[in-house]
């Protein structure tokens, strides 16, 4: 399945936004990454879930979360592969939470800033 997951950009990179693999936000292009799955909380401290590889299923649902974040510069957006998807339980937006994903290295050739998603200035 495909899917759009925001990342940030950190030396030409992706990292996840928070939690890491195998000790490290830094992410490997080119090849399936396999998410820890652990116990987590939501971020607003509410529903507890098995964690995984947060992406969305439309842009529509990237350009809804771009209106609330608080950080932009070094955030972009990438078309993903996943496998294992289930839904994310209590979600704010329809989310995906994958227990492997894959960036291709074509797609992350073509990221998108996240401030193309907003109007909000970034500066």
């Amino acid at each position: 399945m495909y899917a759009w997951k925001i990342f940030e950009e950190k030396e030409g990179e992706p990292s996840t936004l928070f939690h890491g693999v195998g000790g490290s936000r830094r992410l490997t292009v080119g090849r399936w990454l396999d998410a820890e799955a652990k116990p987590v909380r939501d971020g607003r401290g509410g529903t507890r879930y098995i964690s995984g590889f947060h992406a969305y299923r439309s842009l529509d649902s990237v350009q809804a979360w771009a209106q609330t974040a608080k950080k932009w510069d070094s955030r972009v957006v990438v078309q993903v592969r996943l496998d294992t998807v289930s839904r994310k339980p209590g979600a704010v937006r329809p989310t995906l939470l994958a227990a492997r994903m894959r960036i291709d290295h074509r797609a992350w050739a073509r990221r998108v800033p996240l401030t193309f998603f907003t109007a909000k200035d970034s500066a």
